[in-house]
């Protein structure tokens, strides 16, 4: 990892994915969200998760974000906070994030953090000159306790 400054727009455009990809999912808009991810990412809900698992592949992930959209009963909000970007050798950029996640099924209306997560993405220019995800681990640190 290098510790060069990163350039004022690549971290405005990543500041920016980040927050277009909670909204997308937010406000049940999940299956567009694909056009965020680079060209081979790899998405992975570590142990802690509601689900662990890990989707390999472009085919993969969308199928995720679709499935995600799908679940029109479920209303969620992401708060995220504590970004840092670090350059990586090999033109990447890794940021690693918190997220706290309120999430509830219909009819319910808590306001209890469902999950806090270490999030870790590392973006890569593609050739369109877009930063996109090619790596994104959620690793919950806490989650709601069972009621």
């Amino acid at each position: 990892m290098s510790q060069t400054m990163i350039d004022p727009k690549a971290w405005v455009a990543i500041s920016q994915a980040i927050a277009d990809h909670v909204w997308l999912i937010d406000n049940k808009l999940a299956d567009r969200a694909i056009d965020l991810f680079a060209e081979n990412p790899r998405l992975e809900f570590a142990q802690g998760s509601p689900v662990p698992a890990v989707y390999e592949g472009r085919q993969a992930v969308d199928a995720f974000l679709q499935a995600r959209a799908a679940m029109r009963d479920i209303a969620s909000r992401h708060v995220v906070s504590n970004i840092r970007m670090m350059c990586e050798d090999d033109g990447s950029i890794r940021v690693t994030s918190c997220v706290m996640l309120f999430r509830a099924g219909a009819g319910e209306t808590g306001t209890n953090a469902a999950l806090i997560a270490d999030v870790t993405e590392r973006y890569v220019l593609e050739a369109d000159g877009i930063w996109r995800i090619g790596e994104r681990i959620v690793a919950p640190v806490f989650k709601a306790s069972a009621k």
